[in-house]
């Protein structure tokens, strides 16, 4: 207990003050004109070489672009996501949790405007742990926790601002929710949503398999995150995914793409997974509500809520195998789409999981 308070303090002082409000990303700034190729260069030397940070690596993000069949209404925009580890916070996860590791995959995007200004944005480790971790029935691990979030947000909002020299002040991205409601998990729509809590109910963040944990949890983690990266590359979509909706390749645009692996020896592995079409869908959708026909991929903002996370993670005597239900990550990360958005697309979520689930088990 003296160890936990101790943190907290420490934590505190490299925290800024509390807010009552919080949303999902953060907008660190912009760059008038920037190339996008330099910049995301400078910033992988900046993150590779920054201490404390581990670089995992990058990748494009696909824009609204790729599901629209008419050239016209093509803007050229895209995006590129940067994901890496901050070994402080993972630390902290890990010793409250394992299960919380499913916090540790931290991610910086950038994205071109219809201006030719280059954003870089991030998700905001703070306010995703708020969420993740609100099932806590102790307060004061809760705060240390969020404490922890906010240390790493100003580690990395602060490497990157240094690196490609940006002044602006922060700016909040996305659906703002405050303290109260995210420690309560309050939910959005009770009946297409339910509670914005991963753990208070678990159907939010279900198990897909679970097995008796063996004498070498370090192999046994591994042998399963193998054989989700064999499944992942022996997968095909279904008719329906293929047909949903026209895209420049389709095949190719509905495979799934394990773009991070992290791994707590023992404990954890984080697997973040994308796939180009569900990308350009969701910043196509968020966006709908933005776009005034001279701003036509508004939603690229939100491309920090990639890559999705699939967590493997030791819980008691058994190993389980987590991803998040879509429609639950589509009100965490897309909330601001609106009501009539999330209930219009609806079936993209249903179609997201039961893809997933077969992408991950092979059935």
């Amino acid at each position: 207990m003296r160890r936990r308070l101790l943190i907290l303090c420490l934590l505190a002082v490299a925290s800024p003050a509390a807010a009552d409000e919080f949303s999902p990303f953060l907008d660190l700034g912009g760059l008038p004109h920037g190339d996008l190729g330099a910049a995301a260069e400078i910033l992988r030397e900046t993150l590779a070489n920054t201490e404390g940070l581990d670089y995992l690596g990058s990748a494009p993000f696909a824009g609204p672009d790729l599901v629209r069949g008419n050239p016209e209404q093509r803007d050229g925009r895209r995006g590129l996501l940067l994901m890496l580890e901050d070994r402080a916070l993972s630390a902290i996860l890990l010793a409250i949790d394992p299960r919380y590791y499913l916090g540790a995959l931290l991610r910086v995007g950038l994205y071109q405007t219809t201006d030719g200004t280059l954003r870089i944005t991030c998700l905001d480790p703070e306010t995703h742990l708020r969420v993740i971790a609100n099932d806590l029935k102790c307060d004061e691990t809760y705060a240390e926790l969020a404490a922890a979030g906010a240390a790493a947000r100003e580690r990395l909002a602060g490497a990157v601002r240094k690196g490609l020299s940006l002044t602006e002040a922060l700016v909040p991205v996305g659906p703002i929710r405050d303290v109260k409601r995210m420690r309560e998990g309050k939910m959005d729509m009770f009946l297409m949503v339910g509670p914005l809590t991963y753990y208070r109910k678990e159907s939010q963040f279900p198990v897909l398999h679970a097995e008796p944990l063996g004498e070498d949890p370090v192999a046994q983690l591994r042998v399963l995150a193998d054989r989700i990266t064999s499944s992942l590359a022996a997968f095909s979509a279904g008719a329906d995914e293929l047909n949903y909706c026209w895209s420049m390749d389709p095949a190719a645009d509905t495979s799934w793409r394990e773009l991070t692996r992290q791994e707590a020896p023992g404990k954890a592995i984080l697997l973040g997974l994308s796939r180009p079409r569900a990308e350009a869908l969701a910043a196509q959708i968020v966006g709908r509500n933005r776009d005034n026909g001279q701003d036509r991929s508004p939603g690229l903002d939100h491309l920090c809520a990639f890559p999705i996370e699939v967590l493997i993670c030791v819980n008691d005597d058994r190993v389980e195998l987590r991803t998040a239900r879509q429609m639950f990550r589509m009100d965490l990360f897309f909330w601001d789409a609106g009501k009539e958005a999330l209930m219009k697309y609806a079936q993209i979520p249903a179609m997201l999981d039961k893809s997933l689930k077969k992408a991950l088990l092979g059935k």
